[in-house]
């Protein structure tokens, strides 16, 4: 019965899997978050709240910070954050210096940008192409994350999504990241932003900081081909893991 029904859905374009960190991106973080003892979560790039919304939905009940560099959208932010007393809010980009710069806007607001769009991006997701453009605010980590706040929690994630900016929040956050114990960076398999890191890059430097890859997830695919043009990479700090020898 069980194999006839995996079958049937099979046929109807469904696959069925067991919901555990060996089958499941999803599982795997939500047991790595509790393995780890997060309580705090830094959502940088958190739009209007969907990464936060998911953490809540998973079972997380520990603090969250969001900051979102557009205006509308950090609007929607607010309003979704404010009945939540655990889940902060800011109004600004994250980068390696303090400052104003200009940003792009998408069409579907989080293909957002500080760079230029590549050509391979935009005709793989038409929604993503650029707008308009707004000044936003940028600082370094350490103005949402001071130092009496990392000492406050004994374990923190930081979940990075700002569009090919990865390199300038990992560089501005030097001081923080031995304090951080969880990293999820988005890897770009291919260029998608003009002077955007790609994944070797970014893995070779948090090898450097002492982070090592843990977890690749698919997250951006090429309609067309379906070759994959963005991953999700899960990095632990060594210092602190609790399988370390």
């Amino acid at each position: 019965m069980k194999k006839t029904l995996i079958k049937f859905l099979q046929q109807q374009g469904i696959m069925v899997k067991r919901y555990s960190p060996q089958n499941s991106d999803e599982a795997l973080l939500a047991f790595q978050l509790n393995r780890l003892n997060i309580d705090l979560v830094l959502d940088i790039g958190g739009n209007s709240g969907q990464f936060a919304t998911h953490l809540r939905k998973m079972g997380y009940r520990g603090k969250i910070i969001s900051c979102e560099p557009l205006s509308k959208v950090f609007a929607q932010l607010k309003a979704n954050a404010q009945a939540d007393p655990l889940w902060e809010v800011h109004h600004v980009a994250i980068g390696r210096e303090p400052g104003e710069s200009t940003i792009n806007i998408s069409e579907n607001t989080y293909s957002s940008s500080l760079l230029g769009m590549h050509t391979t991006h935009q005709s793989a997701a038409e929604t993503s192409r650029y707008i308009d453009q707004e000044t936003i605010k940028v600082v370094p980590l350490r103005e949402v994350l001071p130092p009496e706040l990392r000492q406050k929690h004994r374990s923190v994630f930081l979940k990075v999504d700002v569009q090919g900016f990865e390199r300038e929040v990992i560089e501005g956050a030097l001081q923080e990241l031995p304090d951080i114990t969880l990293v999820e960076l988005e890897l770009s398999m291919v260029p998608l932003y003009e002077n955007g890191p790609l994944y070797q890059e970014l893995i070779n430097r948090m090898d450097e900081l002492n982070f090592s890859l843990f977890n690749m997830a698919s997250e951006f695919r090429d309609p067309k081909d379906y070759r994959i043009l963005q991953m999700n990479g899960l990095f632990l700090n060594r210092s602190k893991d609790p399988s370390a020898p």
